[in-house]
């Protein structure tokens, strides 16, 4: 008998399963996920953990055809939709900061330390199509402009709701030191003006102050209404760096403009406009030729150099990848290249190499500050 037992603690499998019980009970989240994989093998119906389920949400919400293929093709035991949807809950359709956000933030709030509270606010809109639905569990109309509770306490009633809603107005609070992203609030609107965002942005820093973060840094696109938002909230008719916190004194607020949308700009304009620096031309066209001098060469200077960097479509202007690469360390080099080597379309490219230099070198300092 004993020697069945010693054969049995060194068989393979018993040794694996023993080791991801180990590691299940120190918070690994693999070796809980396929311990409960082995839990359910071959049940009907399993009682899937909090744990399994919050993790089938997010990979259903981020590939529905994924997970349904897994699922479906019988790779992994997990729940099915109805499941899912009855862990969710039923939504609540509100705006701003409705309770079960309040209830996420609380929850994240146990989890940090005082320095990782530090947090920034970012803004956004994003267009939607304007149109009404009327939800049958509701028995309401939904699709026109909405502000909810926010609408009354803020003093927006001169904001017409009876019309359709073409933005979704975003809150995201985002961690300086620690990296989390936490949607706080949202809004549909129509038109919104700077005063009316001003409002909105001081009731969420209250809100947000109230369950303790500690917001330090607000960021928004150059949108010409972000923009005036900005100087409104800096009391004067320009941008400052640094305001008192209209939330809390106790620590200043930092206006910041989106760098990756600054760049996208930077982008945009160097490739459809004719730009100057002091009478010599910055000419985008030099990447079409050094395009054209590379195309059907097996040895390319510039691997990646491709239409979607030169001529991108609207959708592909949203790219982060693209932009970057436009100013990129081995297009520079490509052209600096050609320039020394004598090529005559290549000439008197100084104050192209110079722009595309400073901005690069501006793309570094602001990822060095956005990482510390």
């Amino acid at each position: 008998m004993t020697k069945v037992l010693k054969d049995l603690r060194m068989d393979t499998y018993v040794k694996t399963v023993s080791r991801l019980k180990k590691d299940a009970d120190n918070g690994v989240r693999r070796s809980a996920i396929l311990l409960e994989q082995l839990d359910t093998y071959g049940k009907a119906r399993p009682r899937w953990s909090d744990h399994m389920l919050r993790h089938c949400v997010i990979w259903r919400s981020k590939s529905t055809q994924s997970y349904e293929y897994a699922r479906k093709s019988g790779i992994l035991k997990l729940p099915c939709a109805s499941t899912l949807k009855k862990y969710i809950g039923p939504m609540s359709m509100e705006v701003g900061m409705t309770p079960s956000i309040k209830e996420r933030l609380i929850f994240q709030l146990q989890e940090l330390s005082n320095m990782e509270k530090y947090s920034s606010l970012i803004f956004d809109e994003m267009a939607i199509r304007p149109i009404s639905t009327f939800v049958k569990q509701k028995g309401q109309v939904y699709g026109n402009v909405n502000f909810g509770k926010y609408r009354r306490k803020l003093n927006l009633k001169h904001i017409k709701n009876n019309e359709l809603a073409n933005r979704l107005l975003c809150f995201v609070l985002k961690g300086i030191s620690t990296n989390y992203r936490i949607p706080v609030s949202y809004f549909f609107v129509r038109k919104l003006k700077s005063e009316d965002l001003v409002k909105l942005i001081i009731s969420t820093l209250q809100e947000l102050d109230e369950i303790g973060f500690r917001v330090i840094r607000l960021v928004g696109d150059d949108y010409s209404v972000n923009q005036k938002a900005f100087r409104l909230l800096s009391g004067g008719d320009s941008v400052e760096p640094k305001i008192q916190n209209p939330a809390n004194s106790s620590w200043p607020l930092f206006l910041s403009y989106d760098y990756c949308h600054i760049l996208k700009n930077l982008r945009n304009n160097f490739l459809n406009r004719c730009l100057q620096n002091n009478g010599s031309p910055i000419d985008s066209k030099l990447l079409t030729k050094l395009h054209t001098a590379q195309e059907g060469k097996i040895l390319k200077p510039v691997r990646q150099l491709s239409r979607k960097m030169l001529d991108p479509t609207n959708f592909e202007k949203m790219k982060m990848s693209t932009a970057i690469r436009v100013f990129g360390n081995d297009v520079i080099a490509a052209l600096e290249l050609m320039n020394s080597s004598g090529h005559e379309d290549f000439q008197n490219i100084e104050a192209t190499l110079k722009f595309m230099k400073m901005v690069k070198k501006w793309w570094e300092v602001m990822l060095v500050l956005a990482i510390l």
